[in-house]
């Protein structure tokens, strides 16, 4: 049963679909955010603290979501290797 919790699917625990939604928020507007700064530059006004919070914004954005990946994906080979291994993977 790859990928389910008590023979539910991920997706489907009310907790991940919170996390995705607020993930999809947090891409969206980093998203808008970059578009609205490049408009104001095409339209040669000002930009400066626009574009600086547009790139601020979507670099924490994508940095918390590749720490979020790591996390998971570090826990899963964590699981894996302790079953195959028969330790606890608790570190000694």
């Amino acid at each position: 049963m790859k990928g389910r919790i008590l023979r539910q699917a991920l997706s489907s625990l009310e907790a991940v679909q919170l996390r995705l939604v607020v993930e999809a928020t947090q891409f969206q507007t980093a998203r808008l955010l970059v578009h609205w700064a490049a408009a104001r530059m095409h339209a040669g006004q000002r930009m400066g603290t626009e574009s600086e919070t547009a790139k601020i914004f979507a670099s924490d954005v994508a940095m918390q979501r590749a720490v979020a990946s790591m996390r998971i994906h570090t826990a899963t080979a964590t699981r894996r290797s302790s079953r195959s291994s028969g330790s606890t993977g608790m570190p000694r």
